[in-house]
């Protein structure tokens, strides 16, 4: 039944409530229109009348237009034909087709490939070469010859390298000295061996108890840096409070105040609570407030 009305299924069809005149070629609807697949496509609620030369229909639209997706390409309602070759490897740029093998879309310009690839994608605003460069911060840049393809990494903006030999330091590439011991010191390398990075340079080491202060290298065993400022080590164990050098052994500075340690416990268990000092073991610590360790008081506030 079509609706209300009674049709016979092998010649007639219903669309819409609407049964259409006996005819057999009438298999598919419209838009509640009946029309014949052998010569016609549904594009878009219109029915288009096409007939390929082969006398294959086509199997896709292009708005309300048919089109054969052997011959064309729909670029956004656009049809283009691919015809005599011109276009091997189809895609769309916006609504305009092109060859993928000879031209590449960035943004929405379409440009030529790179000489003799058939492999590009875009960096930035032009196409580069996947199988000859890299994409480096919207640069191409050339792979050197000596570096294998899957090793080849960019050096920011500047050049390609090989992390396995070389090190790129803020831009410059270097070729490593040793394996293990060749660091980046801001844009330059250092042996890690034979000298420290005090930032931006690499100084040469005077001994294992060279140290930085900011951007000079000092003795750990001589002096202290307390603050990016260098003093004489008058302590065995000097530490810093709010740019002051004192005694570990007998204060601990406590929001940026000192606090005397005992000679009771060692001063290595010394420890802050809030702005006082505690020991970690016999006394225990809960939310700013110090209780003895035999009290059991939890920092939940728990007993």
């Amino acid at each position: 039944y079509g609706g209300t009305a009674p049709y016979i299924p092998d010649t007639q069809i219903c669309c819409n409530g609407v049964v259409s005149p006996p005819n057999a070629n009438l298999t598919e609807c419209c838009n509640g229109s009946p029309y014949d697949p052998r010569f016609n496509v549904c594009c878009n609620v219109s029915i288009t009348h096409y007939m390929h030369r082969s006398g294959m229909l086509p199997s896709s639209c292009c708005g309300t237009r048919a089109y054969d997706t052997s011959t064309s390409i729909c670029c956004d309602g656009q049809i283009f034909d691919k015809a005599l070759g011109k276009i091997m490897s189809p895609s769309c740029c916006v609504d305009v087709g092109y060859d993928v093998t000879k031209h590449t879309c960035c943004g929405s310009s379409i440009l030529p490939n790179p000489h003799g690839t058939t492999e590009a994608s875009c960096c930035g605003s032009y196409p580069y070469d996947r199988k000859t460069e890299l994409c480096c911060q919207g640069t191409n840049v050339t792979i050197p010859a000596s570096i294998p393809k899957y090793k080849a990494q960019c050096c920011e903006s500047n050049g390609v390298y090989n992390p396995d030999t070389q090190l790129c330091c803020l831009g410059n590439v270097f070729t490593k000295i040793n394996r293990y011991t060749s660091k980046c010191c801001g844009s330059a390398m250092y042996s890690s061996r034979s000298q420290i990075c005090c930032d931006p340079q690499p100084l040469t080491r005077f001994g294992l108890n060279s140290a930085c202060c900011g951007a000079v290298i000092f003795n750990t065993t001589a002096e202290f840096c307390c603050e990016g400022r260098l003093t004489p080590k008058t302590y065995t164990q000097s530490d810093c409070c709010a740019g002051r050098i004192y005694n570990r052994e007998e204060n601990i500075c406590c929001r940026n105040e000192l606090q005397p340690v005992g000679v009771k416990v060692g001063f290595s268990r010394a420890e802050c609570c809030g702005g006082r000092c505690y020991f970690r073991g016999p006394q225990s610590c809960c939310n700013e407030r110090i209780y003895m360790a035999q009290n059991a008081i939890s920092c939940t506030g728990s007993s």
